[in-house]
């Protein structure tokens, strides 16, 4: 009997042989050498860990320039978009998936499960608390409440790569100016670059019998008197 089942599990073995197909090289080394399929799993892992200290290290440095040292809290939200990343890289290395063009950069992508958790609020907040729990309420607070704009943490960003370029070529940077924030504490709004602060009902208001504060809207050609009608304050037109 065990004759039996070992010339059967021998002769599985050859039919099978005759229809399974060795995986093909995707490329050639810079040295000539042709990749070896086997250790793409291998190769996937590294790149989701590569994506793990990309994320959060990203994060940390993004919530500081938005808010210095208690910002650093964004961190947290690094090691999700980073620990996902690397879910999603082991899986691909599961299936012996080719592996992203040397020099993409692909572990400074979000992957798909990241941008579908981030596309709907209700899940990305969900994600954000699982991964920082105790903390969730101050890294919300940093991304309602920063003391610098996402769009000013932008232009810093590009102005320091700029920088950077320019150490190289030996050239003087072009640098971006950074926009005016509004003031952190009196702020009641940002729209188009316009500030409204809070301040005390101006005289015309008062007749008008108003009782919300009028406006003062900063802009880059400086400051425009505010002025109300109908009892609503409206920023006077230049």
């Amino acid at each position: 009997m065990k004759r039996v089942v070992v010339t059967a599990a021998a002769l599985a073995v050859l039919l099978a042989s005759g229809v399974c197909q060795a995986v093909e090289p995707a490329y050639v080394g810079p040295l000539g050498n042709s990749e070896e399929p086997a250790l793409r799993p291998y190769k996937w892992f590294g790149q989701g860990v590569a994506s793990l200290f990309y994320h959060t290290g990203e994060r940390f440095v993004h919530g500081n320039m938005k808010t210095p040292v208690i910002g650093s809290v964004e961190g947290l939200r690094g090691v999700r978009r980073g620990t996902l990343k690397m879910a999603h890289s082991t899986w691909k290395g599961m299936l012996g998936a080719p592996l992203p063009r040397r020099g993409s950069q692909d572990y400074k992508q979000l992957g798909p499960i990241n941008v579908r958790l981030e596309a709907e609020p209700v899940r990305s907040n969900a994600g954000d608390f699982v991964f920082s729990w105790w903390y969730y309420p101050v890294l919300k607070t940093v991304d309602l409440c920063p003391m610098e704009t996402e769009e000013q943490v932008a232009v810093r960003k590009e102005n320091a790569r700029a920088i950077r370029e320019a150490r190289k070529t030996g050239e003087e940077p072009q640098l971006i100016p950074v926009p005016k924030a509004c003031p952190f504490v009196s702020k009641l709004c940002c729209e188009s670059g316009c500030c409204q602060a809070k301040q005390a009902p101006c005289a015309a208001c008062k007749e008008a019998g108003a009782t919300t504060a009028c406006t003062a809207c900063a802009t880059a050609s400086g400051e425009k008197e505010a002025c109300c009608e109908g009892g609503a304050c409206q920023a006077k037109a230049e």
